[in-house]
């Protein structure tokens, strides 16, 4: 009786122990388009392409550089309205929330959830130069991480986080 006791703990605490490496291998884990991109710093959990500002001028030249048509094809295009158009690479295979951000009568935001992706996604946004209608959600080892796309007004860059990496070659 005792033999068997201890042979279910002993069997219950491997697979206890090999979930938790599995878990922890899964969440270090980069995502299969995210390997060829030089991503400066560890913290950067996010690759960022823009391609433009109007569809008659988008330009995929570095989208062509990192990924094959038919890759391309595999990836949801989220029109939220607006002409701006980035290609978001998330880094790690974690699941990536898009919300519609709304200005609501009292000037605040209202979110209206969008989709969830773990492959890269195009996403068009940003009817408004004053108002930036996306946000990016995810979590990543307990750390939440939103970040909303635009271009600044006062020098025509992509706004970027400390967490975003833009790629620009």
């Amino acid at each position: 009786m005792k033999k068997k006791i201890c042979l279910t703990i002993t069997i219950i605490i491997f697979v206890i122990l090999m979930a938790i490496s599995i878990f922890l291998f899964y969440i270090n884990m980069e995502s299969e388009y995210a390997i060829g991109i030089s991503f400066e710093k560890d913290t950067e959990v996010l690759g960022l392409i823009y391609l433009g500002g109007l569809e008659s001028d988008y330009d995929y030249t570095l989208v062509d550089r990192y990924y094959t048509k038919q890759e391309q094809e595999n990836f949801a295009i989220i029109d939220l309205g607006g002409e701006e158009c980035y290609l978001v690479i998330p880094r790690y295979l974690t699941k990536t929330h898009i919300n519609k951000l709304l200005m609501n009568e009292y000037g605040g935001t209202d979110k209206e959830y969008y989709m969830m992706s773990r492959l890269p996604f195009f996403i068009k946004c940003n009817a408004s130069d004053i108002f930036p209608n996306a946000e990016i959600y995810f979590n990543r080892k307990g750390i939440n991480y939103t970040y909303s796309p635009y271009i600044s007004l006062k020098d025509g860059s992509v706004v970027v986080e400390d967490f975003v990496h833009l790629i620009k070659e």
